[in-house]
Formats: structure tokens, sequence, C-alpha cells
């Protein structure tokens, strides 16, 4: 009886696990977008730097001027423009 309820606990951690991933790289593509449109740019493409960190490189367009920023997002969702 204990083997299944470990394995239904580790199923029901790595669903949660999933969800906050899914979610996270969503909303942390929501934000990029208002803070672009904020600016009262375009957003052209939006790439993932690093596989463990949640850091992207965006490429957007500022009045016909191409620029690029590198975004990093906490755990918190907290984010840092560089």
């Amino acid at each position: 009886m204990m083997k299944y309820f470990d394995i239904i606990l580790a199923i029901f951690f790595l669903s949660i696990f999933v969800s906050f991933e899914v979610y996270s790289r969503w909303n942390n593509k929501r934000k990029i977008y208002a803070h672009i449109k904020n600016l009262g740019g375009e957003v052209k493409y939006i790439s993932k730097i690093a596989f463990r960190e949640h850091i992207y490189a965006v490429e957007y367009l500022v009045d016909g001027v191409k620029q690029t920023k590198t975004v990093k997002f906490t755990f918190t969702q907290d984010e840092y423009w560089y």
C-alpha cells in the first residue's frame, strides 16, 4: 500500500513542477511584451539564453530602431532588465 502512495505522491509533485514551469514561461513572455509595449516598441523575437535560469534576450523596435536587451526573472517572478 505504501508503494502506491509514493508513486502517487511523486506524480503529484512532478505535475506541480511541470505546471509551474509552463506557467512561468508564459507569464515571463507576457511581462516582456507588456514592458516593451509601455516603451512604445514592438517585440521582434524573444530567445531563452539559459536552460536552468529564466534569462531571455529580447530584440525589439522602438521608432524603427532595433534594440536588444536582456531580462532575468527570479523565482518570485521579479524582472531585472540589463
